[in-house]
């Protein structure tokens, strides 16, 4: 880590405590890479930290977790709170697949701990994020609209669930964009919910567009536009079925654009366009720091990881204003921001950057800026050591 690091008081209850950390995947997405993070710098301040995933997304169940101690899928999860109860162990929560379940056991052995949300799951019956949906609002309508099974009575649920585990252990939310607080208010009123912004590492040393695109073999003069998301073209939520028409546009307007679209499941070329599968982070960075414009088509987000790592690495961002997405760019000054849906004013943003090198530069320069006062994993990691200490001193610890 650099700068000045991480700090926790050195009568802090966390050195006696220790925090166990908990999500559903091992490796791929934010939730699972903001738990690491988080882990990281307690761990720099000496602090006892354990983890465990629901599901080894590594590849075979051999493998060592990446990111993660041990797999406890959610049937074993809420068994698991006994030894956390017993040991007064703070537990922090970055998913479940049966938020039910667990949340009602973390109410019956009063298990302190301080909950995540990554997006809106554990405020609906099953939909990450409800889109124009008001059923988060008036109560998950059955048959769900968007098909999600037994809707109705899953967020019911979840809801009771969450406000026992409240009123047991005082459970607190913590929700990465003033975007989701903003629906907590409105759901769940009664449960605290504090706003911590995700950060993200800062980028390796000496890595540039000239280095990456020399690495990447991508000749100085291309106007590259980079596609991110996991789960690439088939990503339903970053409009994946959309990247091919915006980039079609793209390249007629644009003379000798290169086109990457990255997150899916296999590697092909076809002409200017070259398709990854999910990558990790270390080529990730490259595709972004090689990349003129990060294209992020996003109709609902929370606060997405990959943005601010475009923002890290000088990579102008273009983004539909959806959700905390508007909270984490600066339209006209860190990136460009559309209406969310506006498909004409998006491809005309992206042409506007890949076609202007002052925009490009002043766009990069000032998201670099923002990210470092705003996005750094210190900041992140800090916000989350003055929750764990308001927390735990609440609980009597």
């Amino acid at each position: 880590m650099s700068d000045a690091g991480f700090r926790i008081p050195s009568d802090s209850p966390l050195f006696d405590a220790g925090v166990h950390m908990h999500s559903v995947l091992a490796w791929r997405g934010g939730a699972a890479r903001v738990a690491s993070m988080i882990r990281a710098g307690l761990e720099e301040c000496c602090v006892a930290c354990s983890a465990s995933c629901e599901l080894n997304d590594t590849g075979s169940a051999k493998e060592p977790l990446a990111l993660s101690d041990s797999t406890l899928p959610a049937a074993e999860l809420a068994a698991y709170l006994v030894s956390i109860a017993e040991s007064r162990r703070l537990l922090h929560l970055h998913g479940s697949l049966d938020w039910a379940a667990c949340l009602a056991e973390m109410a019956a052995l009063r298990v302190p701990a301080v909950l995540t949300l990554h997006d809106c799951s554990l405020l609906t019956g099953g939909c990450p994020y409800p889109l124009e949906c008001r059923g988060i609002f008036e109560g998950c309508y059955e048959p769900c609209p968007r098909g999600y099974a037994d809707a109705a009575q899953k967020q019911r649920s979840r809801l009771a669930a969450l406000q026992a585990a409240h009123e047991a252990a005082g459970v607190q939310l913590v929700a990465p964009s003033g975007w989701l607080k903003g629906l907590v208010r409105t759901v769940v009123p009664q449960v605290p919910c504090s706003v911590i912004p995700n950060g993200v590492e800062e980028p390796p040393a000496g890595l540039s567009r000239s280095v990456a695109r020399q690495q990447l073999g991508i000749a100085p003069e291309a106007r590259m536009v980079l596609f991110m998301a996991h789960g690439g073209e088939q990503a339903a939520y970053k409009s994946g079925d959309r990247w091919q028409a915006v980039w079609e546009e793209i390249r007629s307007r644009v003379e000798g654009a290169l086109c990457f679209m990255v997150g899916g499941e296999s590697h092909s070329r076809d002409g200017a366009c070259v398709r990854w599968p999910y990558l990790d982070r270390e080529h990730a960075q490259l595709c972004m720091a090689a990349a003129d414009c990060f294209a992020y088509p996003t109709i609902a987000d929370n606060h997405p990881l990959v943005v601010l790592e475009a923002l890290s690495l000088g990579c102008p961002v273009v983004a539909f204003d959806a959700g905390g997405v508007k909270e984490q760019v600066l339209n006209g000054t860190t990136g460009l921001l559309v209406t969310a849906g506006e498909w004409t004013g998006f491809v005309d943003a992206c042409v506007s950057v890949l076609g202007s090198g002052s925009l490009r530069r002043s766009l990069s320069l000032a998201g670099m800026e923002s990210y470092r006062q705003r996005f750094m994993q210190q900041r992140m990691v800090q916000g989350y050591l003055g929750v764990y200490a308001r927390f735990l001193q609440e609980c009597g610890f």
